[in-house]
């Protein structure tokens, strides 16, 4: 962002204390969308941590609510440019605006499947926090000593590349991220929660286990939903196992919305779980989602014939 030059202001006072806070390199993101379900920008109370806030941050049941963990990086750079400037043809320059920074980082052994999940936060709009290698977390402190959160800081929208590099002889398979700080945002907000203030271990923290399904055996009364994680080779996905029918949601989407109680669910074989709901109508459009904490299974869709 510019800094416009208000008269008649003062010089900040200069001096430091003994010591200063400050945050390491780098080791993992805190990715979110930067508004949530109720149309909140996303922070961290900082007086509600405990020993699984963020785990139950991770696991939200309210999917938009959800922060999510990268694994950690490597070769993280935080890169901000020269201001833009204007120059005169007397040689003087004038400041326009502050220098965009670029952050930058690598998820080594990442196959494109990784890559296509990470691809996803490019179209909403997205916040994200800095955890450093020390565990301490870092990002907006607008308003941590007023209102006691931690905010996430918006990342400038059109601004993120996700890129997979296939192994050679001298690379282990990665994917690389790069994005912008909103050109809004005052780097001088910049702060952190140290790590020794929460519980939890954060280069620890990790995201959902992203799985997916497919419906079949419909009737008006059932369907049998096979559920695998999303990462596999071939034909094949491991199965996702040791679900019970108090972890699954089903909602009718079309054409009256509306939350259906399920009656029953037999898992047999592993991952394959035969759905009994109330009977439905010809033509309606069923969802199934998944509150199991540590997965996050994507949406399945049931049409009754």
């Amino acid at each position: 962002m510019a800094d416009n030059c208000i008269c008649g202001e003062d010089v900040k006072a200069l001096g430091t204390p003994n010591c200063i806070p400050n945050f390491g390199v780098g080791a993992k993101l805190l990715l979110a969308q930067l508004v949530n379900s109720e149309n909140v920008r996303q922070n961290i109370d900082i007086t509600a941590i405990d020993a699984t806030y963020f785990t139950d941050r991770v696991n939200d049941p309210e999917y938009k609510d959800r922060i999510h963990p990268t694994p950690v990086m490597e070769n993280y750079t935080y890169d901000p440019a020269e201001d833009e400037v204007q120059t005169t043809t007397g040689g003087t320059t004038f400041t326009l605006r502050d220098g965009r920074v670029t952050i930058t980082g690598q998820f080594m052994n990442m196959n494109p499947t990784f890559y296509g999940q990470l691809k996803s936060i490019k179209c909403p709009k997205m916040g994200f926090m800095i955890v450093d290698r020390g565990g301490n977390l870092i990002g907006d402190s607008s308003e941590a000593f007023d209102n006691d959160i931690l905010k996430f800081v918006p990342i400038q929208k059109g601004s993120v590349q996700v890129r997979f590099f296939a192994a050679t002889d001298a690379t282990v398979p990665y994917v690389m991220i790069s994005f912008q700080i909103d050109s809004t945002f005052d780097i001088a907000n910049l702060g952190m929660i140290e790590a020794s203030d929460i519980p939890e271990s954060l280069l620890d923290l990790e995201d959902a286990i992203p799985a997916v399904g497919v419906a079949s055996d419909i009737s008006t009364t059932g369907a049998t939903v096979a559920i695998g994680y999303l990462y596999g080779t071939g034909n094949t996905r491991e199965p996702l196992t040791d679900a019970v029918s108090g972890d699954f949601v089903l909602k009718e989407i079309s054409p009256t919305p509306s939350t259906i109680t399920i009656t029953s669910s037999v898992e047999t074989p592993d991952g394959t779980y035969e759905f009994v709901f109330p009977t439905q109508t010809s033509g309606d459009v069923l969802e199934l989602t998944l509150n199991k904490d540590g997965f996050a299974l994507e949406p399945v869709r049931i049409l009754i014939p």
